[in-house]
């Protein structure tokens, strides 16, 4: 979990393909039955990283109307990574706790396609 914060906090300055790298293997640690050291350690056991808080802090950078479009721009991979981030149970949690559902709806409701199916409804 500690990689995954990490890569939140540097998304910046990962190369795509490194980090669709990233995505790919922690998608196959959890879907593989034949991993279970690797699944375990990873998305079951509780931990100490912060990477929950982190992601909900950076993604409501990205909804602040004075953030640049360099910043919102990163919003898809906040995403992507808070994704493997809730393969956890216990970051499960700690999302629900920081209320992070409420933000991603927030978004949800403020987003261009929001907006767009307004006009079409």
């Amino acid at each position: 979990m500690d990689a995954l914060d990490w890569y939140a906090r540097n998304v910046e300055f990962v190369s795509n393909k490194i980090f669709s790298n990233f995505l790919t293997c922690c998608h196959e640690i959890y879907e593989t039955q034949e991993s279970k050291f690797s699944k375990n350690t990873f998305f079951q056991l509780e931990h100490k990283s912060p990477v929950v808080k982190s992601l909900r802090k950076l993604i409501v950078e990205t909804q602040d109307k004075s953030a640049n479009d360099g910043i919102r721009a990163q919003l898809p991979l906040y995403l992507q990574l808070l994704e493997v981030a809730l393969f956890s149970q216990h970051n499960i949690k700690k999302a629900v706790n920081l209320e992070l559902h409420k933000v991603l709806v927030n978004i949800l409701l403020h987003s261009e396609f929001a907006e767009e199916s307004k006009i079409h409804s």
